[in-house]
Order: structure tokens, then C-alpha cells, then sequence
């Protein structure tokens, strides 16, 4: 199983200055545009120049906030392209994490 697209909001969303959070295989995520600020009524049509997705991943049940457990942090360009780019990484991760998963218990057999 993967994340598909429609399981992260759309770009727009992101221009609204505020962060995603979810899980999958194990892991959870937050992807947030960097920086984080609101330019969904901006008329400046720079106003993403400079700016990408931040994704910032981590094992653990603890939120993003207080978790002690390391994180992996990845950017992003900021476009719907990037989005997709993002949601490819996280994926990766995932199948990271089944990947070793198995390792270990093909080592407790």
C-alpha cells in the first residue's frame, strides 16, 4: 500500500500557511511550506519564489513537537510538481521501513 495523492491535501492548501500531518508504515510526517506563512490572498505573483515543501519525518508515537526521536527533514520545490516529488519520498520512507522491518524478523527465524 502507498500513499496516493489524494491522501495529501491539495497544493493550495499549503499556501494557507498551514502544516499536513499524518502516518504511514510506521512513520509519521508533516509537510509544511517553508516558510510557513499564509499568501493564499497575496496577489504578488512571487510570492512562492524562494519557497518549497518542507517534509519532516519521524518514528515514535510522539507528535512532531515533543517526539525525542530523530528527524528526517527533506525540502521540496514549492509547485504541484514538488507535492508530488513529496508524496514519491514519502513512500520511499515507508517501503524504508518495511524494508528493515522484514530484515529483522527474517533475523528472529
Amino acid at each position: 500500500m502507498a500513499i496516493r495523492e489524494e491522501d495529501i491535501l491539495s497544493y493550495s492548501f499549503f499556501q494557507y500557511g498551514t502544516p499536513f500531518f499524518g502516518s504511514f508504515q510506521g512513520k509519521n510526517y508533516r509537510i509544511a511550506r517553508d516558510p510557513l506563512k499564509n499568501v493564499f490572498f497575496d496577489s504578488d505573483p512571487h510570492k512562492n519564489d524562494g519557497a518549497t515543501f518542507e517534509v519532516t519525518v519521524w518514528e515514535g508515537m510522539n507528535n512532531f513537537a515533543t517526539t525525542k526521536s530523530q528527524k528526517e527533514t527533506k525540502h521540496f520545490s514549492f509547485t504541484p510538481e514538488g507535492r508530488l516529488e513529496v508524496i514519491a519520498w514519502l513512500n520511499e520512507c515507508g517501503d524504508r521501513e518495511l524494508n528493515e522491518e522484514e530484515m529483522k524478523n527474517n533475523g528472529k527465524n
